[in-house]
């Protein structure tokens, strides 16, 4: 990518241009840019400090590229980042020290990607993080220490190879796990809203000496076989949990015609 020369620039949309390249000087002089887009192009990389220059940039745009290696230095100048799109394209490791530096990190698409595993602590010093979309993926292992101590919105790792999943310590308000090989859940009092649709549970964990937050439960073609697993979910709203041809009513709320 050659040069940003305007100063005063704060929207760059550069997307579907065959840019193959960024080095540390394209954008040295973009000091008042804020967004920029860059997806659809043919990146197969990010570099080293790839954004010296741009410090004020709030959304970064990388998506439906060819990215498959990302330098642990790359978003190292970039304090203000607020929106990272990385999704659409071949990664399959990140690097612990991948995010750090990304303290005013709020939204983070790494959907539709090769990962296989999200290992310990990787955002863990992103505590203005809300967002993290995983789905769609081959993640088999992902470590709930990942997340730190963030208090989550939402946390997407549908459509991946998830057998197991521990979220006890996850302050996270809404996950959506549907599409996996698991076949038990263990979750935290902080989680509100719980999709785990087509996989093979028969068992949802918690530590019950602490309150739920529990409201939204969906566990649609899965192996449950009695009411006893959500029985102790007080918090729990007038809901339907669908268990292939087995459907369990709660609350006294009565069948629909067409279950």
């Amino acid at each position: 990518m050659g040069a940003i020369k305007k100063p005063n620039l704060n929207n760059a949309t550069l997307s579907n241009c065959n840019i193959q390249n960024i080095n540390r000087y394209s954008l040295e002089r973009a000091s008042n840019l804020q967004i920029l887009d860059i997806s659809k192009n043919a990146l197969q990389e990010v570099k080293s400090y790839a954004f010296t220059g741009a410090g004020n940039l709030v959304t970064l745009n990388l998506a439906l590229n060819r990215i498959s290696t990302i330098d642990p230095t790359a978003f190292h100048l970039l304090p203000k980042l607020q929106i990272l799109y990385l999704q659409g394209n071949k990664l399959r490791t990140l690097d612990g020290a991948l995010f750090t530096k990304l303290g005013a990190l709020r939204f983070i698409f790494l959907n539709h990607n090769e990962l296989e595993l999200i290992e310990e602590g990787l955002f863990q010093e992103n505590t203005e993080l809300e967002n993290i979309l995983l789905n769609d993926n081959r993640i088999s292992v992902f470590d709930a220490t990942a997340l730190g101590t963030n208090r989550l919105k939402l946390l997407s790792l549908k459509n991946n190879r998830l057998a197991k999943l521990n979220l006890r310590d996850a302050e996270v308000e809404k996950v959506l796990v549907a599409n996996n090989l698991l076949e038990e859940v263990y979750l935290s009092p902080w989680i509100e809203a719980l999709y785990v649709d087509n996989n093979k549970i028969s068992q949802i964990q918690a530590d019950r000496s602490n309150p739920m937050s529990i409201k939204t439960l969906s566990l649609e073609n899965n192996s449950i076989s009695t009411l006893e697993m959500v029985s102790w979910m007080q918090t729990l709203e007038p809901a339907i949990v669908r268990n292939g041809a087995q459907t369990i009513h709660q609350q006294g709320q009565q069948p629909d015609d067409d279950c």
